[in-house]
This record gives structure tokens, sequence and C-alpha cells, in this order.
């Protein structure tokens, strides 16, 4: 709702970050923000060596999103779903980002 899009270069790098503050800017021009609610299990981190700098994550995802404009619910565009994601992530030193992701799949 703040727009708090600072935080971004917190946790994504390129290309990523790049994509996600340009969204964040249209919020904030278009008057529009999405409420999310998340629980997230780990399902595969390849390669297992805690030696890489790079790595991928396999996680299954409960999303619960809420879609707001102008300060008023869009509840045909809210949702919850079950997604399975996939996460590129790259160690620079020492701290994690997310470099891209994506979802593999999805269903109630």
């Amino acid at each position: 709702k703040e727009h708090q899009v600072e935080g971004l270069t917190g946790i994504l790098i390129e290309p990523l970050l790049t994509q996600w503050q340009r969204r964040a800017a249209a919020a904030v021009q278009e008057n529009w923000y999405w409420e999310y609610e998340h629980s997230v299990s780990v399902d595969a981190v390849t390669p297992d060596d805690p030696t890489v700098d790079q790595l991928q994550v396999t996680a299954t995802v409960q999303e619960q999103a809420r879609l707001f404009e102008y300060e008023v619910e869009n509840t045909s565009a809210s949702y919850s779903d079950n997604l399975t994601m996939r996460y590129d992530l790259v160690r620079q030193e020492g701290k994690w980002y997310i470099q891209n992701m994506g979802k593999l799949a999805s269903g109630n």
C-alpha cells in the first residue's frame, strides 16, 4: 500500500530487479497495489553444495493475493493459488539474491 520499493535492491538482482522496479513504478503512477500472504516450503536446492555461488530452488508456495485499485479491492482479480516455483539465486558479497523466478505449476 505504501509502495516501499527500496527493499527490492536488497533481494533482487538483474534482470529481475529492473522488471519489478518498473512494475512498482507503474503501480504508484496508476494507483494500484497488491497485498500478498505467502506460505513457502522448499522442495529442492540444486546443486547440494554450500560452496557454490549460484543455485536453483524449487518451492511450493501457497499464495493469497488481493488487488486494490484506488483503495478499493478488485475482487475479480484477487485470487488464492498453490504454486510450484523455481528461483535462480546468486550469491554476491556473501548475500543471496534472486536473479530470476518462474512458475512451474499452478493449481487450487
